[in-house]
């Protein structure tokens, strides 16, 4: 599955503002106040930055619900790690480096979790991308764009000047992963563009693993979750949008 991911066509600059990959555990039965420092003794070759506390106004709805989080970074700021009681996640900030190196990172990430917090379970992962796409017009239709559509009642303006759309959706032969999806546009930047956020999120979710939780079968639903995500972005957008960032 990684070498079909690799051997897909790259945008020349990606539209990706942040990507993110979560994980819920249950029964961490190594946590105490002693973990986030023994994470980061772990981790700081990787991620130099001292330990950090994420704000609520900064958290994603998953690390909200699971506790007090602190923020691991790379020198550059352009990788966090975040952990609470039951929660890992990697945050990959634009400019997006690519999958190969995301996928490391992840990897990287849930090994010394796992070897530190001694999870007993999985409860969901969640891979999430935050797309930012330029369109080059005060207001656009929406089919030249992007294939998710809506349909305006006939006599009514056409053209767009802001947007909100989106959906969950469940796959038919794999009845734990659940597709979200949500289009907006925020008004009109310099008069020039449309700036469109497009959010895709592929979340798993009763998730069966071995005790301890293992991680190459973790890994192996990450790269599953990636495959989705990537498909469901291709699929939609249209050539219009994939000319605009180099493809």
């Amino acid at each position: 599955m990684t070498t079909q991911l690799s051997s897909r066509k790259h945008y020349a600059n990606s539209p990706i503002e942040e990507a993110i990959c979560e994980f819920e555990f249950a029964d961490v039965s190594a946590w105490n106040a002693t973990l986030p420092a023994r994470l980061y003794d772990e981790m700081r070759s990787v991620y130099p930055n001292l330990p950090q506390a994420v704000s609520a106004e900064n958290s994603t709805p998953s690390e909200r619900a699971h506790g007090p989080k602190i923020l691991l970074s790379t020198a550059d700021g352009k990788y966090q790690i975040r952990c609470g009681d039951n929660a890992l996640s990697l945050h990959a900030i634009r400019p997006y480096p690519g999958w190969a190196d995301v996928y490391d990172r992840i990897g990287h990430a849930l090994r010394n979790f796992l070897q530190t917090a001694k999870p007993k379970s999985i409860a969901q992962i969640n891979l999430s991308y935050r797309n930012r796409i330029m369109v080059p017009a005060q207001s656009l239709l929406m089919g030249d764009y992007f294939t998710l559509g809506t349909t305006i009642p006939h006599g009514l303006p056409k053209r767009f000047i802001s947007f909100a759309t989106a959906f969950r959706a469940a796959y038919d032969n794999d009845p734990r992963s659940v597709l979200s999806v949500s289009f907006s546009a925020s008004p009109p930047q310099h008069d020039v563009t449309l700036a469109v956020e497009a959010n895709i999120d592929v979340m798993a979710s009763r998730i069966q693993l071995h005790e301890p939780a293992e991680l190459d079968t973790i890994l192996e639903i990450v790269r599953d979750l990636k495959t989705k995500a990537y498909d469901a972005f291709e699929k939609l957008i249209t050539d219009r949008t994939r000319k605009l960032y180099g493809r």
